[in-house]
């Protein structure tokens, strides 16, 4: 074990296509040739996917180095189904071995080597290209705001034990500055930077988007007892390197509560029960798609799906038959959306959203999935009563929880075609 971890906690993160080194390199193996390359009809779709392969071999590193399981989640799932169609079974195949261990919540550190074996053999594609600038490389990233040179000296000499790069602020407005375009894996913060105080930093990163997980260890003269007591955040630790051997132990633990955060943020953003998105990863991800709806001058449609035959499987006390229909109702919107957003909103409510699909269109597929879902049945032999609501954005719409609110509303609206009451 503390092998594997020493290894996880060293080894390099490549968040650039393609690397030249490290456990993320391109494999010595053979290249893989589509099944479907002697067919003149698909000749021309399959070059664009492999074209497309190393966009998607950057979105997984990506996902791998922020920790973004459930965006991880939904590019393997998009991976397996396209490259049994391209001719690629060995990648379908390693694609399920990664989605299946994302569903059951594996450890992080399973999910990376079974999503980095998916890397190698994508890379192994015949048509993809083998070499780039060494500079496409990125090591783990320390960033140390700490103006004193013996820490300095320390976290240096740290660093290169560790093959991390430093990154070194002199100042509060520096270190903000450096967390938000770096993303660090961890942060090394001086308690009074530049007569600033180190605490009230830290809680500013942790107001922002891009570095509110960062773990951060404030490094003090002094000792504390909880970091609870300072204001911290739950990864975060106070330490006081005396010397480069502290220090690195320091900086490995650090990192190492990064992997644990990342392993947390990846079970919270999973429903437990269906093994699909939940309310978390939809509140990060529909705003997201939201805007770039909007930046390509796209319309951006919402649906919101309650079932309504679960509260009579409750109330018969048949909460193994009302978990088999949840399970079944999401591998149907699993299908159903795949590569959009979809998840499980609550115990009765999922919800998905699609870009490029108008009003008319959305009430159309939403027609469409209440036909599919016609098929589901339950334990008595009756038919799963489900209502979908729709609803659009406009440019007056202000959020993506306005526009769910409109669709949930438009459930039980007497007129307009989405009120689509079971």
């Amino acid at each position: 074990l503390l092998v594997t971890t020493i290894a996880r906690l060293t080894s390099t993160t490549v968040i650039e296509e393609p690397c030249a080194s490290g456990d993320l390199a391109p494999s010595m193996g053979p290249r893989l040739r589509s099944t479907r390359s002697e067919d003149e009809r698909l000749s021309a779709v399959l070059r664009r996917f492999v074209e497309r392969l190393p966009q998607r071999v950057t979105e997984i590193l990506q996902c791998l180095q922020t920790g973004n399981s459930a965006e991880l989640l939904r590019l393997v799932h998009q991976i397996k189904g396209a490259a049994g169609g391209y001719g690629f079974p060995q990648i379908t195949e390693q694609a399920s071995r990664t989605e299946a261990l994302l569903k059951s919540q594996s450890p992080f550190d399973q999910v990376q080597r079974e999503a980095r074996a998916l890397v190698e053999l994508i890379r192994r594609v015949e048509g993809y290209p083998t070499e780039m600038s060494a500079s496409a490389q990125v090591r783990r990233k320390i960033l140390l705001a700490h103006t004193c040179p013996r820490i300095r000296e320390l976290a240096s000499l740290a660093a290169d034990e560790l093959s991390a790069e430093l990154l070194l602020a002199d100042d509060s407005q520096s270190a903000r500055d450096l967390a938000i375009r770096h993303v660090p894996d961890g942060i090394l913060l001086d308690a009074n930077l530049g007569g600033e105080n180190g605490f009230a930093i830290r809680r500013s990163l942790a107001r922002h988007e891009r570095t509110a997980g960062i773990p951060v260890m404030l490094i003090t003269r002094g000792k504390f007892i909880r970091t609870e007591d300072c204001g911290l955040e739950e990864f975060d630790r106070i330490a006081h390197p005396a010397d480069e051997s502290e220090m690195r132990r320091e900086i490995n633990e650090l990192l190492n509560r990064r992997s644990l955060r990342d392993t947390v943020r990846h079970r919270s953003r999973i429903d437990s029960l269906t093994g699909m998105p939940n309310e978390l990863f939809l509140a990060a991800r529909m705003p997201a798609d939201l805007s770039a709806a909007r930046r390509q001058g796209l319309p951006f449609s919402i649906y919101c799906l309650r079932l309504l035959s679960l509260a009579s499987l409750g109330a018969a006390g048949s909460s193994g038959a009302a978990d088999a229909v949840v399970k079944e109702i999401a591998r149907i919107l699993g299908k159903f959306f795949e590569g959009r957003t979809v998840a499980r909103n609550g115990p009765d409510e999922f919800c998905a959203a699609e870009i490029g699909v108008d009003y008319p269109g959305a009430v159309e597929r939403s027609e469409e999935l209440r036909r599919v879902l016609a098929g589901v049945q339950l334990p008595d032999g009756g038919a799963v009563e489900v209502a979908i609501g729709v609803a659009t954005a406009t440019a007056q719409t202000a959020s993506v929880t306005e526009l769910l609110e409109e669709a949930r509303a438009s459930i039980s609206a007497p007129a307009p075609p989405v009120a689509m009451a079971a």
